[in-house]
């Protein structure tokens, strides 16, 4: 169910919507609970990038893709991929997925830290997974070979 309050806004019969509160969205179709729309815009972009890669629309937290000009439709979670570009594997596209054999997932979700930084800042992520800088190991670079340990103090 909408939460929409219309009002009438002037003698033409425009009409002026409004949101009942945690309800986003030209027709409040999005229910967004305790996050803000910026929040739900935020998850509509790939590496802090451009919403949707200019490829599509952000509703309700997810990209709504366009067509190409050719007439074949964007694909992926930020509308990434196309039928011409992407990656294919036994000729199929790889659709969210990366390299040569399509052996890597698109995301960053492997790579994300307690803090929300990919890898600590100390490392990149690759193939879902984090590349970390010299003295720092995996899973997600926390961890420095060779420094004290921060959990234990000295009296």
């Amino acid at each position: 169910m909408n939460n929409i309050h219309v009002q009438r806004a002037n003698h033409r019969d425009t009409l002026d919507r409004r949101c009942s509160q945690g309800s986003i969205g030209q027709f409040c179709e999005c229910s967004i609970g305790e996050k803000d729309e910026r929040t739900l815009r935020a998850s509509c972009q790939r590496h802090n990038g451009t919403e949707c890669e200019g490829r599509g629309d952000c509703v309700c937290g997810r990209c709504q893709c366009h067509t190409t000009e050719s007439g074949s439709s964007y694909h992926g979670d930020f509308c990434e991929c196309d039928d011409e570009h992407c990656e294919k594997f036994q000729n199929k596209l790889c659709g969210g997925y990366e390299g040569s054999a399509c052996q890597c997932k698109v995301s960053e979700e492997g790579c994300r830290t307690l803090n929300n930084t990919v890898c600590y800042d100390r490392g990149t992520c690759k193939c879902n997974r984090c590349e970390c800088k010299e003295g720092y190991q995996h899973p997600r670079c926390h961890t420095c070979l060779g420094c004290p340990d921060p959990c234990q103090t000295k009296l």
